[in-house]
């Protein structure tokens, strides 16, 4: 059981460092915070595809037959 409360603190202390102390959130607020994560997955994931393509642009340069 006090494994159980150490977690809920170490949760609620956290989220109350995450947010300054507020206890109540706007839906605005809430939505913002998902749109934002959600754009930064996807510039992470722009950019892997990015890093993905060059690196196969590179096998592929260094593996054109010359005649």
């Amino acid at each position: 059981m006090d494994l159980l409360r150490q977690e809920i603190l170490k949760k609620r202390q956290s989220l109350s460092e995450e947010s300054g102390g507020k206890k109540f959130y706007k839906r605005s607020e809430i939505e913002q915070k998902k749109l934002q994560k959600l754009r930064e997955e996807e510039r992470r994931e722009h950019e892997l595809k990015a890093q993905r393509r060059a690196a196969a642009a590179a096998a592929d340069n260094g593996k054109q037959i010359v005649m």
